[in-house]
């Protein structure tokens, strides 16, 4: 009992640590990690470092990228190792142990309390510390998002997308983490608030906190990140310098790419058509060539490029046959 008891107190989280950086940035590694739910894996085999500075993990929706954090955070069960500094993580969903050991998670969805304060949710965040030093915490996030200082006493489901997801990486960083995971932080926020919080993920990570960002948002993550990896089917497909992964061919094909299947051609000279599973948007689109041409019952949709940010509008199909007979009645 004795030993149970010393144990606890090694895992309590230092008093010294600051709200916003940690003792000493850490080093993550991932070796042979598999996860998934009932059964079925979603991350196979995965390895991978998050080392000082900020990770990225890029890849479309389905890829495995939240799977992967959750496991990571001992939320799933899991198989492989994942190590902080050379110490083996706890794979038991103890949040109290994960966040001693110095890390913290970030959900998507933010996973506010949405009746309490922006003070009330922030001092939840250090809330296995004295109340003096949670004081003090609190006083350095709010100098730290004087934004939130300025709504200390709003309550948290009153607040924007954006000044929710500020308050979701304070509180998170009033545990004082020496890693800071992020889960989508851009999700549905205008460009304005993205730059903002991705901006603030590399202060963090400038002031000693490691960063590891699950992001959809390709060129601006990679803009601050300092490595990526690129996921696609629970598998890693690409990794290296944010520099190097910028347009590489991998992030192309994980974003743009799919099957891609021939159709007959109406007229011997029309355009050669194809159709293309776009994995992010789960719609069958059509590109003919050049051609303007209508799906059936005129149907098209909207796609944002997240290597570049442009929109384009193209017929769009439910089905192969939809496909078919489009192309049939443009010929």
């Amino acid at each position: 009992m004795q030993d149970a008891a010393r144990s606890r107190k090694r895992e309590r989280p230092a008093a010294d640590r600051s709200a916003t950086s940690g003792a000493a940035p850490a080093r993550l590694d991932v070796n042979a990690l598999s996860a998934g739910y009932g059964g079925f894996l979603v991350v196979r085999e995965l390895s991978l470092q998050a080392l000082p500075g900020v990770t990225v993990i890029l890849g479309p929706n389905g890829a495995g990228k939240t799977t992967l954090l959750k496991a990571i955070a001992g939320l799933l069960p899991r198989s492989g190792t994942v190590q902080l500094d050379g110490r083996e993580l706890p794979a038991d969903g103890r949040a109290n142990a994960i966040v001693a050991r110095g890390i913290s998670l970030v959900a998507e969805g933010r996973q506010l309390f949405a009746q309490m304060t922006v003070r009330e949710n922030l001092e939840l965040g250090g809330w296995l510390v004295s109340p003096a030093e949670r004081a003090r915490r609190l006083e350095q996030a709010f100098a730290d998002f004087p934004r939130l200082a300025e709504r200390a006493g709003q309550l948290a489901g009153t607040m924007s997308g954006g000044e929710q997801q500020m308050v979701a990486v304070a509180r998170a960083m009033m545990s004082a983490p020496r890693l800071l995971m992020l889960d989508e932080p851009s999700l549905g926020l205008a460009p304005k608030m993205v730059d903002e919080l991705l901006a603030i993920a590399r202060r963090i990570a400038d002031h000693g906190t490691t960063v590891l960002m699950v992001e959809q948002n390709v060129r601006k993550s990679l803009a601050v990140a300092d490595r990526g990896y690129v996921l696609e089917r629970g598998r890693i497909v690409a990794a290296g310098a944010a520099a190097e992964l910028v347009g590489s061919a991998a992030i192309r094909a994980a974003y743009l790419g799919g099957s891609t299947t021939n159709l007959p051609n109406a007229r011997p000279d029309a355009p050669v058509p194809f159709c293309q599973q776009e994995y992010p948007m789960s719609d069958l689109s059509m590109l003919i060539g050049g051609a303007s041409v209508a799906a059936r019952n005129g149907a098209t949709f909207e796609r944002r490029n997240p290597l570049d940010g442009s929109v384009a509008t193209r017929a769009a199909a439910a089905s192969a046959d939809d496909a078919v007979a489009a192309v049939e009645a443009a010929a």
